[in-house]
This record gives C-alpha cells, structure tokens and sequence, in this order.
C-alpha cells in the first residue's frame, strides 16, 4: 500500500507539472506561432532532428541507470556525469563542424550559427541529466516538477520577448538553451549532490551494462519519433514540416502530460518489484488501465475540435495542420499502450529484446511514411494510424512475456475506460451534427469550440462518476469520495 501511495503521489505530482507546462506551452505556443511563420518552426524542428539524437547519445542511457540501479554511491554519480560531459564536449566539436557541410546540405547558410547555438547545449545537458536523475531515484517528483516548470516557464517568457523583438528563429534556439540553464540553477536548490569529475571502473561497469543496452533504445525511439519530421523537412520543406510538426506537437501533449509522469513512477516502482511478478503484472495492467482513463478522452476530443481550435487559437496560416490533427488523434489508444509498456521492459531490462522491437518499428514508420508522402503530409499522417497500432500491439506483446502475463489482461484493462470514450465519441458525433443542422453554427467558431470542450468533459465525468464499470469502479469511488470532501 505505501508503494501505492507513493506511486499515486509521484504521478500526480509529474501530471500537476504537466498539466501546468500544458497550460503555459499552450500560451506561449499561440503566442509564438502568431509572432513567427511555420518555416521558422520548421528550421527548428529541423535542428532538432540531429541534435535531439545526439543529445539521446549524450546522456549514453546512464540517468536511467542511475534510477533502475539497486544500489547507488556518490561514485557512480560522479561516473555517470563525468562520461556524459566527455560525450557532450565531442559532440558539441563536432556538431560545430558539421555546421557547414549542414548548411549547404539544406541550401541556407543560416542554418550554420543556428545549428553551431544549439550545439551549446550538449555542455549544459550533463548536469541537468545527472540531478534530474537523483530526484527521479529518490522519487522527488514533487521538486522535480516544480523545477521543470520553472525553467520551462521563464525561458518561454524570453522566447516570446526575442520573438516579440524580430529575432525569428532564434527566438526558439536561445530560449531553449536558456530553459537548460535556468533548471539547472533551480535545481541546485534541491539536489544536495557535490559532483565531481570522477572515472571509476566499477561504477562505469555497473551503470555501462545497462546504461548501453538504455541508450541504444532510446536512439531508436527518436528515430521513431523522427522519421516523419525527416522525410518531410526532405521532400517537402520547412513551411509543410512546421504545419505537421504544429500537428504532431500537439498530438503529443496528453502523451507527455499524462503518458511520460506515469512511465516515470510505473519504472521506478516496477525497477523496485523486480522480483514480484504478481504485483508487477497487477501494477502494468492498472497503469494501462489509468493511462487510457485520462488520456483518451483528450484524443476523442481532439478529433472533433482540431480545426477550429487550430483556426481559431493559432490563426488561419495554421489551418492545414488542423486535418492531420484529426487523423493523428486516432493513435491515442496506441499511445496509452506503448508507453506502459516501455517501462515494464526498461525496469525489467529486456532492453536487447526492445532494441530489435525498436529498429522494426522504424523500418515500419519509414514505410509508411514513404507510401504516404505520395498524399503530402495528410497521407503521413494516416500512414501512422496501422503503423502505431502494429506497434503498440508489438509492445504489449514483449511487456507481456517480460511479466509471464495473458493476452486477455490487454482487453481487461482497456475495456472500461475504451468503452467511455466510444460512448464520448458517439456524443460528440451526435452534438456536432445538432450544431450544423439543427443550429446552422459553423464548426469554426468560438460558440462551437468552447460548447464542445465543455459538453465533452461534463459528459466524460458523468459518465464516469455513475458508470458502474468493473475495472475502474475503484478510481470513480477515489473521485466521488474527493468531491464530497470538497462539497
């Protein structure tokens, strides 16, 4: 039961920090995008595709090591900071170099101080790692949220004010340099942690074994979530890869507001219940079930709402990525699996079984990607849907044989709250033809908006509240009990 508290707790405070970067992101999200044109996004995102890989290379897995790892000393901390500050100096040389050959690749010499700017940040990313860690292992998830939001929070504000001031797209690059650093400074309020630069063989050993096998995942998990993002920057360019990455950002946020702070807690309690199967098989199957509970109903939303959110919130010049929104939001189910999933096999170090998993669903993406570009971004986007879903059943799959669970927990864990949003979706479905035919409204309004969005939660939550349904009867009892106390 403690565990289960502090599970509960850690996961609610990670999705407080969430919900609280949703809100600001969202702010300074529309802000930026009605102060900058989608191809300044698009060089961004372009950057970020090379260094967000080796950034993945830089941390070399070892945070997570530090986290799953039974016994941790100062040494091993030392280790872990010592070999990604080596990685993150070489490749800051090395991405500084490449900037010429880069620039000329994409035929735009500003790409050559953009990208030698952001390599910056591979000697910043070190420390962050390393205490970012030390609060996950001694689950601080109450101070880690509250520093993330701060960093995040105050370089947003600096990148609206370069925005504001014509700097375009170095708006972007500054402010996230500047987000590093500012969390770095918070977090040495909290972390009482002396690092010092440290070589030890036998912490190298004890976090190298599976800090390797983590990272070379964690590549080609970036290369999954990159594959589009590439191809389209590639064939299409920077002005269509702005407007489907506006899409795919915001696709992602319920994942990263709900999907990352329950990976988090579920891995380190999982890492802990190492050799409990039966609490393990019981933790994955109520964290699938939880996942899907709050996620889905976001994604059931989206599907309704994504052209006049787009049109309306971030203006006319983004409402081409309004129909891929639409089509990505269909992947919300795969995405309440996939990530569950992930954490059972990091905490369960099945990484060498998911490394192959990884670069399968790679390939699987590339294709897909490469038979739907023939219908620009739009036919991207629907090449995911069956290439997510394959995926996330793949996943489930291996999770499953790490735990010794049955096929038959998916369905179980998934029926109830499945089952709310189908009943959500077909409300939604009914109230949007009510507005056009009975009400002649236009589905681009503030009025269509903001009476959807409202009719969609009270109707999730009444349903939810009164439903007697058997696999989350418990969570709706948590939430009854909550609502009197407050009543």
């Amino acid at each position: 039961m403690a565990l289960q508290d502090s599970l509960r707790s850690g996961t609610t405070w990670l999705i407080t920090k969430g919900t609280g970067s949703f809100a600001v992101q969202f702010v300074f999200g529309v802000i930026l995008a009605r102060l900058l044109v989608p191809e300044e996004f698009g060089m961004m995102v372009t950057i970020q595709i090379f260094t967000g890989l080796a950034t993945v290379v830089a941390v070399g897995g070892m945070s997570k090591a530090l986290v799953q790892a039974r016994e941790v000393e100062q040494r091993h901390y030392n280790t872990a900071f010592t070999l990604q500050l080596l990685i993150g100096t070489g490749l800051f040389l090395l991405f500084y170099l490449l900037a010429w050959p880069f620039a000329a690749w994409y035929d735009d010499p500003l790409y050559r101080p953009l990208l030698q700017t952001a390599a910056v940040g591979f000697l910043l990313r070190p420390l962050m790692n390393t205490q970012a860690a030390w609060m996950h292992r001694e689950m601080r998830f109450k101070a880690f949220a509250l520093v993330s939001f701060g960093g995040m929070f105050l370089s947003g504000l600096a990148g609206i004010a370069m925005a504001w001031h014509g700097m375009g797209v170095w708006s972007l690059v500054l402010s996230g340099l500047l987000g590093t650093f500012i969390q770095i400074l918070l977090s040495k309020r909290v972390v009482r942690l002396p690092l010092a630069l440290q070589l030890d063989r036998r912490a190298v050993g004890d976090l190298g074994r599976y800090g390797v096998r983590i990272q070379a995942n964690n590549v080609a998990f970036h290369i999954n979530r990159q594959v589009e993002n590439f191809l389209i920057s590639r064939t299409l360019g920077e002005h269509f890869l702005g407007l489907y990455n506006k899409a795919g950002s915001l696709f992602q946020i319920p994942a990263e507001m709900i999907g990352t702070p329950a990976y988090a807690t579920t891995f380190r309690a999982l890492s802990k219940l190492q050799d409990n199967a039966d609490q393990s098989r019981w933790l994955y199957r109520r964290t699938l079930s939880l996942v899907t509970l709050y996620m889905l109903p976001i994604y059931v939303s989206l599907f309704w709402l994504a052209p006049a959110f787009i049109t309306l919130v971030y203006g006319p010049n983004w409402s081409p990525a309004a129909l891929p929104l639409q089509i990505l939001s269909l992947i919300g189910l795969s995405q309440c699996i996939i990530r569950p999933s992930r954490a059972v096999t990091a905490a369960r170090n099945w990484l060498g079984r998911e490394l192959a998993l990884q670069v399968e669903s790679a390939l699987v993406i590339a294709v897909g990607c490469l038979i739907g570009l023939r219908w620009g971004m739009v036919g991207v986007a629907w090449a995911m849907v069956p290439c997510q879903a394959w995926i996330a059943l793949r996943f489930f799959a291996l999770a499953r044989r790490s735990l010794g669970a049955r096929w038959s927990d998916l369905p179980a864990a998934l029926a109830a709250p499945v089952l709310l949003n189908l009943l959500l979706f077909g409300f939604l479905a009914g109230l949007d033809g009510l507005w056009q035919q009975q009400l002649g409204g236009g589905t681009i309004s503030w009025p269509y908006l903001f009476g959807m969005a409202a009719a969609a939660v009270l109707f999730y939550l009444l349903m939810f509240l009164t439903l007697p349904l058997a696999g989350i009867r418990d969570e709706a009892q948590r939430w009854r009990r909550w609502l009197l106390r407050r009543g």
